[in-house]
């Protein structure tokens, strides 16, 4: 029984000592991974401090490029201001020049009625001209014919006188 005592010890602290060949193996393991996890988790806080750094960059930049609310609000405001007097300005252009193209129509409407009024005159005017041109010409006609007439007697008067001298 001894012996067996002995070999139940024996296997026993052959059986303590390939557990603690096991779980040297499993520290040495464990200590492999904790350091490769330590490095992987470095490498990612690196990563991510380095990338945080330019995402914070980049919205940065971004938040300087757009315009904040009171800006555009700003901004509205004065185009709005802008808009209404220029349209204000342009009302005002339109209405003058409205009132100055009827006082135009007005002032050509009056010439032309001016100048139909002087043309029917002169029509009027020319029509009687002529007619006492025409007088006149006919006038000058008659009396020029009776003069014609008068002179051809006067002749024949004295062809008869100056015959009758000639014959006596």
């Amino acid at each position: 029984m001894a012996n067996l005592n002995l070999r139940k010890n024996l296997t026993q602290a052959l059986s303590f000592t390939q557990m603690d060949d096991n779980f040297e193996y499993l520290e040495s393991i464990n200590e492999s991974l904790e350091s490769s996890l330590e490095t992987r988790v470095s490498t990612e806080e690196a990563a991510r401090a380095s990338h945080d750094g330019s995402l914070t960059t980049r919205l940065d930049d971004l938040a300087t490029d757009f315009a904040t609310d009171v800006e555009l609000s700003d901004a509205v405001s004065v185009e709005k201001l802008r808009a209404e007097t220029a349209e204000g300005s342009i009302e005002d252009n339109l209405s003058t020049e409205i009132a100055d193209r009827a006082s135009a129509d007005t002032a050509l409407q009056d010439n032309i009625d001016g100048v139909a009024g002087d043309l029917a005159q002169e029509l009027l005017d020319r029509a009687s001209a002529d007619t006492t041109l025409q007088g006149n010409i006919d006038g000058v006609a008659g009396d020029l014919a009776q003069e014609l007439l008068d002179r051809a007697a006067d002749v024949d008067a004295e062809e008869t006188r100056a015959l009758l001298l000639k014959g006596l």
